[in-house]
């Protein structure tokens, strides 16, 4: 189990030009040796309350830095996961969603 905070979220966003960056970031949070993972099969899982939280913020960051997508649609694609009902507190990230293949 990992955690991240809103104030990780935001500093993320606002460090970050691009959408892939921020997903790129978030993503990093949860998997620091995110530069020697050859791929994700799966996706980590979030509470509810913090899948919304992330796609509120992402829906702003692409109305400023991408008016001509949707708004979010890169976080609905390819960020976490969420399940309703499991019991996960804000901010909690749930990896065994997720399995992770590292580079050789």
């Amino acid at each position: 189990m990992k955690n991240i905070t809103k104030e990780q979220v935001k500093e993320i966003m606002e460090a970050s030009s691009h959408q892939q960056d921020v997903v790129v970031g978030l993503y990093k949070l949860v998997m620091p040796e995110w530069e020697n993972i050859k791929q994700v099969h799966g996706w980590p899982t979030i509470s509810g309350e913090t899948w919304e939280y992330i796609s509120r913020e992402f829906m702003e960051f692409d109305r400023k830095h991408h008016p001509s997508v949707i708004s979010g649609g890169l976080w609905m694609n390819n960020g976490f996961s969420t399940v309703k009902g499991k019991d996960l507190e804000f901010g909690q990230v749930d990896m065994s969603t997720c399995e992770i293949e590292m580079e050789e």
